[in-house]
Order: C-alpha cells, then sequence, then structure tokens
C-alpha cells in the first residue's frame, strides 16, 4: 500500500522525509503543491504520483486540506486503484501510515481507520496498555 503525503505549500514532503527517517525507509512520498496551482493541476499532479507509489494494493493520500480532499475520485477514476484519502494530516499520522503498511497486513480500508481513530484520539494504543521506547544515538547537533 502506498503512502502519499500531499500539502498546500512546502510541508508534505518534509513531513514524507521526517517519517521515512524515523522508520528508516523511503516508503512515503510527499507532494507540495505550489500555492498558485489550480485545483485541477493539483489534482492531476496526485493522480501522477499516486501512479508512481501504487504497489498494486492501492494507496493512502495524507492531505492537509481544501481541494486535496477531493482527488481520491480523481484517482479511482484515472487509475481504477483503491483508495482513501485523509485529512487534517501531521507527521505522526505519517509515521503511522508508514508503520502500518509497511509492517502490519492490515488492508487499506483497516489501516485508514486506524488512522482517522489516531487523528481524533492522538493515540495507537488502547487504554492501559503501555510501551516504552529509547532511542540512543551517537549523532550530535550543533554545540
Amino acid at each position: 500500500i502506498g503512502v502519499l503525503v500531499v500539502s498546500h505549500g512546502p510541508v508534505a514532503s518534509g513531513m514524507a522525509q521526517v517519517a521515512n527517517a524515523i522508520m528508516g525507509t523511503e516508503h512515503a512520498v510527499g507532494v507540495d503543491m505550489n500555492l498558485w496551482d489550480t485545483p485541477a493541476q493539483m489534482a492531476e499532479k496526485t493522480v501522477d504520483m499516486a501512479r508512481r507509489v501504487n504497489q498494486g494494493k492501492g494507496c493512502i493520500v495524507l492531505a492537509d486540506m481544501g481541494s486535496l480532499l477531493n482527488v481520491g475520485q480523481k484517482i479511482r477514476e484515472e487509475t481504477g486503484m483503491r483508495v482513501r484519502v485523509l485529512s487534517r494530516t501531521d507527521t505522526m499520522m505519517v509515521v503511522e501510515a508508514v508503520r502500518k503498511t509497511m509492517w502490519t497486513d492490515e488492508s487499506l480500508n483497516e489501516i485508514a481507520d486506524e488512522l482517522d481513530k489516531i487523528k481524533l484520539t492522538g493515540t495507537r494504543r488502547k487504554p492501559g496498555k503501555r510501551r516504552f521506547c529509547a532511542c540512543a544515538s551517537q549523532a550530535r547537533g550543533p554545540p
């Protein structure tokens, strides 16, 4: 299942880059729309990229807002692929989309439904379950 992040302005590629770095992959693809593009131009760019990321199991489109939320129907019409479009995307949602599409056997709809729940609740874990994850890195930033 492909993961496509789309936004107005230079946001989507940054979220995809961060998610890919965290997950150690290059699975998510960001498409930054120019603010002067028409909705038709934005839709065409998104359809073209959806064709590229499709691996035969469909595509999850994580969009920021507005006209980009309507691209699912255009992708289906022009490519025949299964697609789900989710709105109000943030980096956490992109990370979780990459994790679920790469390392679970969940279907496109199961993943999209779970991502929608995360957006509403802010968490992917059920109450009562806690996990701890630590990262130790030797990478150093500016002194």
